[in-house]
């Protein structure tokens, strides 16, 4: 997860021109010029605050955290940045939480040339310390970030065929490539497969957001959803599969079989990268390929583990 300049234009330019400011009457400021390029918001290097502005909650214990990537100078100028998260890169977010410094990564789902803002998918998990801190926040709290962080240096028909196989959040950094990819559909043809496992229908994330791309690409683009229980019985035709996802369940999604040109990609709770590919040796390290995936017949060069 990691970000590069781009020129401003289009619907960007016009959101930045909603920053034009002149300190004297009939006097030109460069610093606004349309064709300055932005910069980008975060350093790999130092940690850096921004404010929570607005939370949109999505179920009972996922939000959209969406931040205002922006500073005010000292003549009270205020001056966005440009998110720049490239795929497929993370962020870090860091915060104090009682006695003890978290440091957690995580996916935007918005779109790299965003300006002013960046957007977050975050579970409040009962034990999780940053998580369960994000549900806390309020609009105008502040949280430290930086990056972006290169997991895939995703170009252009990286892959003939991408997969993924995520469950719960696990989908940020799937949405973050799906969307990439079909935004450039005239010079990129790489098929895409989702298979989505999630709690219940209503534990689904960006279902909508998905479905749609899917409608709009079927020819480059499908979706195999499961759920472990359905205790409401909603019925839902577009939810395929019922309970852990298995050997069947990845034959039924459609996921490619093992070939140089297919890569697999996994992202979900630990118990999900324990059944299907085993766990990263560390964050920087893939470490060796296990559970179903490798019972399946992929390997380290097919498999990528999120």
């Amino acid at each position: 997860m990691i970000r590069r300049l781009f020129v401003l234009g289009g619907a960007a330019g016009a959101t930045f021109a909603g920053y034009h400011h002149y300190n004297k009457p009939f006097t030109h400021d460069n610093r606004f010029d349309q064709h300055v390029e932005l910069e980008g918001a975060f350093s790999p290097e130092t940690f850096k605050a921004y404010k929570l502005k607005e939370i949109t909650p999505l179920s009972h214990d996922t939000s959209i955290y969406t931040f205002a990537l922006e500073d005010t100078k000292e003549d009270n100028l205020t001056v966005p940045y440009k998110m720049n998260v490239p795929v497929a890169s993370c962020i870090v977010a860091k915060a104090q939480v009682a006695d003890e410094v978290v440091v957690r990564p995580y996916t935007p789902i918005n779109k790299s040339d965003d300006v002013g803002k960046m957007e977050l998918l975050v579970k409040s998990y009962p034990t999780g310390k940053l998580s369960k801190h994000f549900s806390q926040l309020a609009v105008g709290d502040q949280i430290e970030f930086k990056g972006p962080f290169v997991k895939i240096d995703y170009k252009p028909n990286y892959k003939k065929e991408m997969a993924f196989i995520v469950g719960g959040t696990g989908i940020t950094p799937a949405y973050q490539i799906i969307q990439r990819v079909l935004s450039q559909t005239n010079e990129d043809k790489t098929k895409l497969t989702l298979l989505y496992a999630s709690r219940t229908p209503e534990d689904i994330l960006l279902k909508k957001e998905l479905d749609t791309l899917a409608k709009k690409y079927p020819q480059q683009f499908k979706i195999y959803y499961t759920v472990d229980s359905d205790p409401n019985q909603k019925a839902d035709s577009s939810i395929q599969g019922r309970g852990f996802v298995n050997k069947e369940m990845i034959e039924k999604a459609g996921i490619p079989k093992p070939s140089e040109d297919v890569l697999v990609s996994v992202c979900g709770p630990m118990p999900f990268y324990d059944m299907l590919s085993g766990r990263k040796k560390s964050p920087q390290e893939q470490g060796e390929l296990s559970g179903l995936l490798k019972q399946m017949g992929y390997d380290e060069k097919t498999v990528y583990k999120f």
